[in-house]
């Protein structure tokens, strides 16, 4: 009796390993087919004749980004693709974006919260 229950126990065991290798292929299977098909953008290095590549790259790769569920996220994405000359532009306002998000700063973040505000004074 004791070599059935033996055997019992093993194949259970086996079953327990196997069920979590196919957790583990389901998850990767999952993982791999919600990653974006879109290329991230290059980073803005603030030449005035790359703005609107920059911008609507921008755009269409936040677009796939599921944690980008609000303007504020998304400006501040774009605020952190900016480089050289456009970083110095740029850190002004996640200066102000920071400050905005501690409780009690009474600083309202950059650009009313708006991704066209952003946009326009970006192209300015």
């Amino acid at each position: 009796m004791s070599d059935i229950q033996s055997l019992l126990r093993q194949m259970a065991d086996r079953q327990q390993v196997l069920q979590a290798q196919l957790g583990q292929l389901a998850a990767g299977v999952i993982n791999s087919s919600s990653k974006s098909s879109i290329e991230k953008p290059d980073p803005f290095k603030g030449q005035a004749n790359d703005v609107c590549r920059f911008l609507s790259g921008f755009q269409n790769w936040a677009k796939k980004q599921k944690d980008l569920d609000s303007q504020e996220k998304t400006i501040r994405l774009a605020l952190s693709f900016l480089q050289c000359e456009a970083a110095v532009w740029a850190s002004r306002y996640i200066d102000k974006a920071i400050k905005a998000g501690q409780a009690g700063s009474g600083v309202a973040f950059p650009f009313d919260g708006k991704w066209q505000t952003f946009e326009q004074q970006f192209k300015a």
